[in-house]
């Protein structure tokens, strides 16, 4: 690391997955420097870290490395034992989040320049030029700044204030345990209403004798999991010998605005809501919007704003799926147990449904469509149906 410049290219706020995959892309030419709060990356572990074949194809070795394990079906359970198996069209793999962000990492350690252990505080913008106020009492001045702070958002509010809607979020709470389940080329999603407001929870093989189980829901905390671990226990789904460690976060449900940059300061990653709202899945969308920024300022390098906005125009067609998918997200986890039950029975045929895009989960709706009867009665629910619509007009426009 070289020392630190009064002026770069490009200032990054954050050493996530969603930065690093857009330093993994970005042309070497620009100067950058990037300031994480933490001591070093990868300390922290999220999410679940099940991608789709798209993120090994998009990022390469990073991923490939850190694969756990891979998935050639999705069970969907519930509490009635209603079940559901979907096929997808490719592979889904778990990934070691953890090793994920250091091989990434590794990747472009040497093309820019890190700071760790280094906090901003706040960002100002005057006469075209942003500026980072960092902790360490410093300011350093950029043509733009990658805001890739993630999910806590501190930055974003306060040069937006609160957004249009609030955002709907969840949260996350999961354990890694010594355990087996019958089939590990399988993962569980399960939905109940008995545990917390809009519930599911998931079971996850990492191999033989280890499974990660987890829980969202609005009121999910540890006591709720371990609550959770013993109900799936008892029904053999899955054997637990021992929970290993612990970890979570939030899960956030909407998806990213029309516009992401905002006077040369841009959200990317869980700053800007780059989520599969259905899941709140993360890492295959960071990696769409990431590549997409670095190849757009790549090719753009001299223009560093206007390229800001052509990067949201080549964006709007991912934009406008997840949008739709906010809207399926909204309405479906809002459902009492026994609706989604008919969801799942009418989609699901005789118990399975094949050739599904994992990513894709507006392709759905037209799935959802076909079943005139199912439709039918979710209107029957008018002031529901009417709510949510609402909520999706609004999550459209802004």
């Amino acid at each position: 690391m070289n020392g630190m410049r009064e002026h770069y290219d490009i200032v990054v706020v954050g050493a996530g997955p969603a930065a690093l995959v857009f330093l993994k892309f970005l042309s070497s030419r620009f100067n950058v420097a990037v300031f994480e709060k933490l001591r070093e990356v990868g300390v922290i572990e999220h999410c679940t870290g099940i991608v789709s074949h798209r993120v090994i194809d998009i990022v390469g070795k990073p991923a490939l490395k850190s694969i756990l394990n891979k998935f050639s079906s999705l069970r969907i359970l519930t509490e009635n034992n209603i079940e559901l198996r979907i096929i997808p069209s490719k592979p889904v793999y778990v990934l070691d989040r953890v090793r994920y962000v250091k091989e990434l990492f590794d990747t472009v350690k040497d093309k820019y320049d890190f700071y760790f252990a280094t906090k901003v505080e706040s960002i100002k913008v005057k006469d075209n030029v942003v500026k980072a106020e960092l902790s360490s009492k410093a300011n350093v001045c950029s043509n733009i700044i990658v805001n890739a702070e993630g999910a806590i958002q501190r930055i974003r509010k306060s040069i937006l204030g609160k957004t249009v809607i609030r955002p709907p979020k969840v949260y996350g709470v999961q354990a890694d345990c010594k355990g087996k389940v019958d089939n590990i080329d399988e993962f569980i999603v399960f939905f109940s209403d008995r545990f917390a407001k809009e519930f599911f929870g998931w079971i996850v093989p990492l191999n033989s004798n280890k499974v990660r189980i987890g829980i969202g829901g609005k009121n999910a905390n540890l006591s709720l999991l371990n609550t959770f671990i013993k109900f799936v226990s008892s029904r053999n789904i899955v054997l637990v010998k021992e929970k290993i460690k612990v970890f979570g976060g939030l899960i956030f449900r909407t998806p990213p605005f029309w516009k992401d940059h905002y006077q040369g300061v841009l959200m990317l990653g869980d700053a800007g809501f780059h989520v599969k709202p259905i899941t709140g899945g993360g890492l295959y969308v960071h990696s769409m919007f990431a590549k997409k920024l670095a190849e757009t300022l790549s090719f753009k390098r001299n223009e560093l704003i206007n390229a800001l906005n052509t990067y949201e125009k080549l964006t709007r067609g991912l934009r406008l799926k997840l949008k739709i998918q906010g809207a399926i997200s909204k309405t479906f986890h809002e459902l009492p147990l026994k609706e989604k039950e008919n969801i799942f029975r009418a989609i699901g045929g005789l118990g399975e449904l094949k050739e599904v895009d994992y990513d894709h989960h507006e392709k759905l709706l037209g799935t959802m469509i076909s079943k005139p009867k199912l439709i039918c009665r979710l209107f029957s629910k008018a002031q529901f149906i009417t709510k949510n619509l609402v909520y999706s007009l609004k999550l459209f426009f802004q």
